[in-house]
């Protein structure tokens, strides 16, 4: 007789996931830069601007702002009410305060044209922050920064709902600006290209009316849009608001 044996894997064989650790994100609205604005930037140093956080940005895992200004020292003024541009020297202090993250996504990131919006992602990234919501294009102003936190994989999308001057300041196939203006679709793809890349998605977006103390209707509604493509985290920001 032939007696047949039935082999187990080895133990060695066996591939579990790799536990996830706990997550501490934070989220701001409005950062503005630009000294002549903030006249204490000038008497006390742009570190000043994170001073009275106790460091607390650096002691979690991720934080992203929204920057509402241009990073260059370049470029013309559009003729609006304000005009906000600060120095690339600002950007060393918010990294080293803990900054990982800065959307571009707004309505002041091109105040200065596209040439000095094209100087903000290329200063933030020598800074070591990522630029989001902002690009050379379409494609590159709606892709995501990635990071990888203890064992998550984590997407951050930034998109510009507040644009000015419109439409010149969104991007498009062929023209640098910021991410997606009103085009819903835009942003639904976005989310949803960054939800097939990762396990957690957050997106911070510039959108709202100024002053408002709560959202409105077409907030929330396209809020829950969001988080159906994917979005498990929303940083709303622009009503200068709590």
């Amino acid at each position: 007789p032939i007696e047949s044996e039935i082999l187990q894997p080895a133990e060695s064989e066996t591939f579990l996931p790799e536990p996830k650790g706990k997550l501490l994100i934070h989220g701001t609205g409005d950062v503005n830069m630009d000294p002549s604005y903030i006249p204490n930037l000038v008497t006390n140093g742009y570190g000043y601007a994170w001073s009275g956080l106790g460091g607390l940005f650096q002691r979690d895992d991720l934080t992203v702002i929204n920057l509402e200004c241009a990073i260059s020292t370049g470029g013309d003024p559009f003729p609006k009410e304000f005009t906000f541009r600060g120095p690339p020297e600002s950007l060393p202090p918010m990294a080293e305060a803990g900054v990982e993250v800065a959307s571009l996504g707004n309505n002041h990131a091109y105040d200065y044209g596209p040439d000095a919006l094209m100087d903000s992602r290329r200063h933030l990234k020598a800074a070591g922050i990522a630029p989001v919501g902002a690009g050379k294009d379409q494609d590159q102003a709606l892709k995501a920064a990635m990071f990888e936190l203890n064992g998550w994989r984590v997407a951050v999308v930034g998109i510009d709902q507040v644009v000015d001057p419109y439409p010149e300041a969104i991007a498009t196939d062929d023209k640098p600006g910021t991410a997606a203006g009103h085009d819903t679709g835009l942003m639904i793809r976005a989310i949803r290209d960054a939800e097939h890349q990762a396990d957690i998605v957050i997106v911070t977006i510039h959108w709202g009316v100024e002053l408002d103390i709560v959202p409105r209707a077409e907030q929330v509604e396209l809020g829950h849009r969001f988080v159906d493509a994917g979005a498990d985290i929303i940083f709303g920001h622009h009503a200068h608001r709590l």
